[in-house]
C-alpha cells in the first residue's frame, strides 16, 4: 500500500487526503496539501512502504489587515451584556449558558458592537465540547479563511460571569484581561484550544479573542 498524507480539523473530520507515490531511496517527495484550512493535526500513514527521515512543511506568507474584538454567540441561551439587568456592563459581547453535558457550537463575531451581528463579520466558530461527569471540557476556536487569531480570552464555570476581587467582595466582570484562561500571544493562527477541569454541574461559557483580517 502507498504512503498516505491525512489532514484533519478540530473535531477530527478528515479535511484532506493525498497518497504521496513511490519514490527512490533517499528521495524528495513534493506533496501540495492544496492551502487546507482549519487543519489542527496531519497523520502520515507508512503503510509499510518505506521510512521518512524529514518532514518540512512549507507555508504561503499571508498579509494581515485590521484587527476586530470577537465573542462567541450561541444559537440559544445567550445573553448580550448590555441587555443583561442584573449587572450594569457597556461592553458588548455574550454570555452563553447554561449548558449540560454535550457538544456546543458557537458563532464567532467580530466587531458586532451593541451586540448587532449585523454590524459584524462572522469570523469562525467555537466548539465546546463539556463532560459533566469527568467536569472537564474542550473549547476549541477555529477562523474561517478570512480571519486569523492574535488572542484568546475564555471563562467557563458555574454563573454566568467571572468574579473579580473589589475591596472585600467579589463583583462580576466581562473584561477579557480577567478570564481565568487566556493567551494573548498566538501568532496568526486559525485554531486555538483549551482544556479544562474541575468543573461541575451546568456551565456558562464566554470566548473572547482578537482576530485580524487576512488581506490575501
Amino acid at each position: 500500500l502507498p504512503t498516505v498524507v491525512k489532514l484533519y480539523n478540530s473535531a477530527n473530520t478528515l479535511l484532506l487526503e493525498k497518497t504521496i507515490p513511490p519514490g527512490e531511496d533517499n528521495s524528495k517527495q513534493f506533496v501540495d496539501l492544496e492551502s487546507t484550512e482549519n487543519v489542527v493535526r496531519m497523520v502520515i500513514e507508512l503503510n509499510n512502504s518505506g521510512a521518512i527521515d524529514n518532514i518540512a512543511l512549507e507555508c504561503p506568507e499571508i498579509e494581515i489587515g485590521g484587527c476586530e474584538t470577537a465573542f462567541g454567540k450561541a444559537a440559544v441561551n445567550d445573553l448580550c451584556f448590555i441587555d443583561d439587568d442584573s449587572v450594569n456592563f457597556n461592553r458588548w459581547g455574550w454570555t452563553n449558558g447554561p449548558f449540560g453535558t454535550g457538544d456546543y457550537e458557537f458563532d464567532l463575531w467580530a466587531g458586532a458592537g451593541q451586540c448587532d451581528t449585523g454590524k459584524g463579520s462572522l469570523a469562525g466558530t467555537v466548539t465546546v465540547n463539556y463532560n459533566e461527569e469527568t467536569g472537564t471540557a474542550k473549547v476549541t476556536y477555529a477562523t474561517n479563511g478570512d480571519w486569523v487569531l492574535t488572542e484568546t480570552h475564555l471563562y467557563i464555570g458555574e454563573g454566568p460571569y467571572p468574579l473579580k476581587k473589589r475591596g472585600k467582595k467579589l463583583e462580576p466582570t466581562v473584561a477579557p484581561g480577567q478570564f481565568p484562561y487566556t493567551d494573548d500571544k498566538l501568532n496568526n493562527v486559525s485554531s486555538h484550544a483549551y482544556e479544562v477541569s474541575g468543573l461541575s454541574g451546568d456551565v456558562y461559557v464566554i470566548a473572547h479573542a482578537v482576530v485580524c483580517e487576512v488581506i490575501n
